[in-house]
């Protein structure tokens, strides 16, 4: 499945698990610099997270709020690990602004060759959280810790 179908793929989904999950995903962003540097905190009141949504052993994450218009808050973290045991083949972006029209995007895509990072994940059942740490092909700094308090199973 090719990237951004994969990424329209998490959106949707997470989008339409949100009337019928109760937790809350987070994200915490920290960029080293830019127009959007220090630390920035974003949730959803939706699981936000899967794994199988895209392949047997692939998890997802879709943090983002579609109603939020503001152009200097932090809008939506999105991450997207095709197999679970590749943990650091990944890609992930961040977003401000508003979900269409964005005024600040940073992505880290190992498999495109487009930045590096590094991602631990601890996919725990239930719950789940990542850790990701790199840098942008323009060479941005990112650290993004994201907390799962319910994780959307699908497949096997």
């Amino acid at each position: 499945m090719k990237h951004s179908a994969r990424l329209a793929c998490l959106a949707f989904a997470s989008l339409a698990f949100a009337a019928h999950a109760a937790e809350t995903a987070s994200a915490t962003v920290t960029i080293a610099s830019g127009p959007n540097a220090g630390t920035h905190k974003t949730s959803v009141e939706s699981a936000g997270c899967s794994t199988g949504l895209t392949g047997n052993n692939s998890f997802g994450v879709q943090i983002s709020s579609p109603k939020d218009k503001d152009p200097k808050k932090l809008n939506s973290v999105q991450l997207d690990v095709p197999d679970k045991s590749k943990a650091n083949v990944f890609t992930m972006t961040v977003g401000f602004g508003p979900l269409i029209g964005r005024t600040a995007s940073y992505t880290i895509d190992t498999r495109g060759k487009k930045g590096n990072g590094s991602l631990a994940l601890a996919d725990n059942g239930n719950t789940a959280n990542a850790k990701i740490s790199g840098t942008t092909a323009d060479g941005v700094k990112l650290e993004v810790a994201i907390e799962c308090k319910s994780v959307m199973r699908m497949g096997k």
